[in-house]
C-alpha cells in the first residue's frame, strides 16, 4: 500500500510540475506547449508499460491493454490533461493518472485481463482558454461541430484552429462511427467544493452535474470626460456590468443548490472619437 501512495503522489508531483507557475498553482491550456508535453509525457508512461497508444485526431490520448476473452467489451477511465488558469494538482489530472496507475498495477499482478481496459486522458473539458468547453469529450461521442470553430480565438487573439494545428492535430476529414465496445466507463476526480469535507465523507459518487454555457457580453457605452460629465448623462459600461454581474450572482444565490454562476475575465477598452 505504501508503494501505491508513493506512486501516486511521485506521478501527481511530475504532472502538475508541467506548467506550474510561481503561485504553485498549474497552468496547462489546450494546445500550449505545456499541454503537448503533458500528453506525451502520459503516453510515454503508458508506453513503457506495456500499452497500446495512440492519439485521436484532435488530441484525445488512449491507452489500452487487450482482454483476453471479452474482446468487443471495454472498461474505460481517465479524464482530461487541460487545467484552468492557476489550477490545483489534482483536478482532471488525478483521474487520468489514476486510471492508468490502476490498470497498470493490475496487469502486472493479474496479468492479461478478461475484457479490455483502457485509459482517456481528454484534449479539453475546462473551457479555460477557448469559449468553447468539453472540446475532448464531444468529440468522442461525435457532438462536436467543426463549422462553430471557424471564429473562436483566445483572449490574446489566438485562433482556435491555428493553435490545434500548430500543436500537430486536426480537424477529422471524415465522420468515424462511434465505439459500441465501451460497457462502462469511471472517472476518479476531486470534488473541488466542500461538501463531502463539511459531512465528513471520504468518498462521494456523482448522481447529477452542472452543464456549463458560456457567454461573451459586448456592452458599447460613451467615453466622456470623468470630472465633468454629469452622471445622469453618463453611458458607463463598467457600471451596467456590475449591476450585471450582482443582479446574476444574487439570482444563482437564491438557487445555490442547483445554480453556479461566475464571471472570468473583464475589461474596459476606451473608444474615442
Amino acid at each position: 500500500m505504501d508503494k501505491i501512495f508513493k506512486d501516486v503522489a511521485d506521478n501527481v508531483t511530475w504532472l502538475s510540475g508541467i506548467g506550474a507557475d510561481p503561485t504553485g498553482g498549474t497552468t496547462r491550456l489546450l494546445y500550449s506547449d505545456y499541454w503537448v508535453e503533458a500528453q506525451q509525457g502520459v503516453k510515454k508512461k503508458m508506453d513503457e508499460a506495456g500499452f497500446t497508444t495512440y492519439f485521436d485526431d484532435i488530441g484525445n490520448l488512449f491507452g489500452r491493454v487487450e482482454g483476453s476473452t471479452y474482446k468487443d467489451e471495454t472498461i474505460m477511465s481517465g479524464s482530461h490533461i487541460d487545467t484552468v488558469v492557476n489550477g490545483g494538482k489534482l483536478d482532471g489530472q488525478f483521474g487520468v493518472l489514476a486510471a492508468y496507475l490502476a490498470i497498470k498495477y493490475l496487469k502486472e499482478q493479474h496479468g492479461q485481463p478478461l475484457r479490455n481496459l483502457e485509459v482517456i486522458s481528454m484534449a479539453e473539458e475546462e473551457g479555460s482558454r477557448f469559449p468553447y468547453v468539453f472540446w475532448g469529450s464531444k468529440n468522442f461521442f461525435g457532438l462536436a461541430n467543426k463549422d462553430e470553430m471557424a471564429g473562436v480565438a483566445d483572449f490574446e487573439g489566438v485562433k482556435f484552429v491555428d493553435a490545434m494545428r500548430g500543436a500537430g492535430f486536426d480537424f477529422r476529414d471524415e465522420t468515424k462511427p462511434l465505439r459500441d465496445d465501451i460497457k462502462a466507463f469511471v472517472e476518479i476526480h476531486i470534488e473541488q467544493g466542500k461538501v463531502l469535507e463539511n459531512e465528513g465523507k471520504a468518498v462521494g459518487v456523482v448522481n447529477s452535474i452542472a452543464g456549463q454555457r458560456r457567454y461573451t457580453i459586448v456592452l458599447n457605452g460613451e467615453s466622456n470626460h470623468a470630472g465633468t460629465t454629469p452622471m445622469g448623462y453618463r453611458k458607463d459600461t463598467v457600471y451596467a456590468f456590475s449591476k450585471i454581474v450582482t443582479q446574476s450572482i444574487d439570482k444563482a444565490k437564491k438557487n445555490w443548490r442547483s445554480t453556479r454562476t461566475y464571471f472570468r475575465k473583464s475589461r474596459a477598452k476606451a473608444k474615442y472619437g
